[in-house]
């Protein structure tokens, strides 16, 4: 699948993938603080922002995305940087296409499985009249139980329609239909060996114990920073941490 993507930048290439229910957009303003060194990558998974849809939305099928857009753009040894959902595809593809890799950073998620964490958020989104204007779709968001900063993220996902009302830019039905796979941990081929950082957010819980050792464990050169006052949204909450903890990463395996 030709998945949207914008390029920030010149130098060495560092391809970033965004969260569940979040786009290239939300990594706009880390991404221009990259572009300083390097040539960001900043793309769309299927049935986000604003690539295709599709109504299967495996680990494998959103890898191999990624590396058709490797293929297509003649890139190899670059950064895969992977937050959320997002990290769960830059894993599967370190181990499907490790030689394409460089370096493999991942934020705040673990190779393991989750329990529903957005089932309530997918139900509020699949119920909410659209035919109301941004302010009353926040509001019914809200009333549906979900706190004020997730419903500013959901919106980010709203696009008008040609007649009136919005639409959702996700392709929800797919993205509810998909969550339960979602959730599970990525299977490997065996053991990963590309270079990689994991980050963990402190005031978050994506990352215990048990994550911390199937870290470890399935990835043979690996080492996780822990970033305090740092939410799940971690290029957000603590971006300036976050970029501390990349830089000589990223310097490390590309300049």
């Amino acid at each position: 699948m030709a998945l949207s993507h914008t390029c920030l930048g010149e130098g060495p290439d560092v391809l970033i993938l965004h969260g569940l229910l979040g786009s290239a957009q939300n990594w706009r303003s880390f991404a221009r603080r990259l572009s300083a060194q390097y040539r960001v990558h900043l793309l769309d998974l299927r049935n986000h922002g604003d690539s295709p849809h599709s109504p299967s939305m495996t680990f494998t099928q959103m890898a191999q995305d990624i590396q058709a857009y490797l293929i297509t753009k003649d890139l190899s040894q670059v950064a895969l940087l992977g937050h959320s959902l997002g990290g769960k595809v830059a894993m599967t593809l370190a181990d499907l296409a490790p030689s394409r890799l460089a370096c493999l950073g991942v934020l705040d998620i673990a190779p393991v499985s989750y329990p529903d964490r957005h089932g309530a958020i997918l139900s509020a989104m699949q119920g909410v009249d659209l035919g109301q204007d941004r302010a009353k779709i926040a509001g019914s968001l809200q009333d549906a139980g979900l706190s004020e900063v997730l419903v500013s993220f959901l919106l980010t996902n709203l696009k008008r329609r040609s007649d009136q009302g919005f639409a959702w830019q996700v392709n929800l039905p797919v993205l509810i239909q998909s969550y339960e796979q979602l959730r599970l941990a990525p299977v490997f081929r065996g053991t990963i060996k590309v270079p990689s950082l994991f980050v963990r957010a402190l005031d978050s819980d994506y990352i215990d114990e048990e994550g911390e050792s199937q870290i470890y464990s399935r990835f043979d050169s690996s080492s996780i920073v822990a970033i305090e006052k740092a939410s799940h949204w971690v290029h957000v909450s603590a971006p300036d941490a976050l970029f501390a903890c990349l830089e000589p990463f990223l310097k490390r395996h590309l300049l």
